[in-house]
């Protein structure tokens, strides 16, 4: 099954000690800033719709939307707010419902990540996480109050969401093309460290008007 997306974006950014008049203008500032400093808070929303189905799938019909919502700064710390509604119809008359809701809050010098996920099937909860890793000595500390209460202890190579995406830009102005990094970002019951690989292609010059 393969899903189409279309969306728009709002781009603004959010500089400490400054108001928000004139967010466009600050955000092409904030884009432009060097390595360490701001990234550009934005909202964006997405329609999903079925483009084709594949095997024995039973899904006929299916619709959705994405919405995903990043502000903050480095002084504030960095808010991801991200949900992802989903019917999916076989149909014979059976629509599922699928609702993943997600919030995160990352602190600027990326020592500190929280995060909360639930996910509904229907109008009923069917998992939550729900935890918080810290960055202590090198080394990172979790601890999950949901699905139970557990602790853990990860490698201090490993980076959190909003710091993965500083760590790519940087590569990008310093004409790397190969990234790869550990990331942590709390799904999968809390547990799960993805090995990501980040490959940067050479910059295209925008195109004639």
């Amino acid at each position: 099954m393969m899903l189409l997306g279309k969306g728009i974006g709002a781009p603004t950014a959010v500089i400490c000690g400054l108001a928000l008049a004139g967010a466009a203008g600050l955000a092409s500032r904030a884009l432009a800033l060097p390595p360490g400093n701001e990234l550009a808070s934005h909202r964006a929303v997405y329609e999903l719709t079925l483009a084709q189905s594949r095997g024995n799938s039973s899904t006929v019909s299916a619709r959705g939307r994405i919405l995903y919502d990043f502000a903050g700064s480095a002084c504030e710390g960095y808010k991801l707010e991200f949900r992802q509604v989903s019917e999916l119809d076989n149909g014979e008359g059976k629509i599922t419902l699928s609702d993943l809701r997600s919030n995160t809050f990352e602190d600027g010098q990326a020592k500190n990540f929280q995060f909360k996920s639930e996910n509904y099937m229907n109008n009923r909860m069917v998992d939550a996480v729900d935890g918080q890793a810290v960055r202590e000595g090198g080394d990172i500390a979790v601890t999950l109050t949901k699905p139970t209460n557990t602790k853990l202890s990860l490698d201090r190579a490993i980076v959190f969401p909003t710091e993965h995406v500083r760590r790519i830009i940087e590569a990008a102005r310093a004409d790397k093309s190969i990234l790869e990094f550990p990331v942590y970002d709390g799904s999968e019951k809390g547990e799960k460290i993805y090995n990501t690989l980040t490959v940067i292609g050479r910059q295209l010059a925008p195109r004639p008007a």
